[in-house]
């Protein structure tokens, strides 16, 4: 409870910079896990996103530059960044599939009657 105490800055920013990738990236990683990876490049996208979100609250809470706070807050975007396109990727490639395979069920179909 605040018991009506301002807020430190410090406090403020660690809340505001320390989460800004969690949610999309557990949502986005579960999709990205049920898309099959390999095994190697699903755990290393995953630690590199692990230690920049550390490193990310890190800068925040121990005020470094803010280089650092902005290079690691752009290595968890383009992690989060290339785990969605091969989600998305493979799902179009699954829906072509899906297309071939609706084709071929007309084309039986129609050989049938």
């Amino acid at each position: 409870k605040n018991s009506g105490r301002p807020i430190p800055l410090l406090e403020a920013r660690q809340f505001h910079t320390a989460y800004p990738h969690t949610f999309p990236f557990l949502l986005v990683g579960v999709f990205y896990v049920l898309t099959s990876p390999e095994p190697e490049m699903a755990v290393l996208l995953i630690r590199v996103f692990a230690a920049a979100s550390l490193v990310d609250m890190l800068a925040s809470m121990l005020r470094l530059p803010n280089f650092v706070h902005n290079l690691a807050y752009f290595v968890g975007t383009a992690i989060l960044a290339a785990m969605a396109v091969q989600v998305v990727m493979l799902t179009l490639e699954n829906f072509k599939e899906l297309k071939y395979i609706y084709q071929l069920r007309d084309l039986v179909m129609k050989q049938l009657r």
